[in-house]
């Protein structure tokens, strides 16, 4: 089984954006987990937020990826967020973000979130996929470009 069919990306999850800030993107993302309406979507905002604020999660290369691990979550949650125009996200190497993956798990399961994490690093740090991602206005598209990696 493929690591990213645990963490749920399907279309409704992927978001283009306008030029935002950080805090509406990860709004908008984790509003778009409507599998998460029981817990709501407050507390995920919040875990994220809190991490976003003890370090930012822009990793360079116009990528975002702010996370949390949440006591009340069973499973793994996936959204994309797409800004051709970026945001600034005071990223490690000062471009602005135009992918941001966000990422919610439990917290009981530290080595899946853990690889998780690697695995889409990795994926968002070949050029040629990220530029496609970045390109795309197919959701469908998208997730299957995830989907196959």
């Amino acid at each position: 089984m493929k690591l990213l069919e645990d963490f749920f990306l399907k279309e409704e999850n992927i978001c283009f954006l306008e030029k935002t800030t950080p805090y509406f993107a990860i709004n908008t993302l984790v509003k778009s987990l409507g599998c998460i309406d029981e817990c709501g979507p407050e507390g995920i905002i919040q875990k994220v937020v809190d991490r976003e604020n003890i370090t930012r999660t822009a990793i360079g290369k116009e990528i975002a990826i702010p996370h949390a691990r949440c006591s009340f979550l069973n499973d793994f949650y996936m959204a994309i967020g797409i800004c051709r125009d970026g945001i600034s996200w005071e990223a490690l190497d000062g471009e602005d973000v135009k992918i941001v993956c966000l990422i919610a798990g439990p917290e009981d399961r530290h080595r899946d979130y853990l690889s998780f994490l690697s695995f889409i690093t990795s994926i968002l740090n070949e050029e040629e996929l990220r530029q496609k991602i970045i390109n795309e206005h197919d959701k469908k598209t998208i997730v299957n470009i995830f989907s196959s990696c």
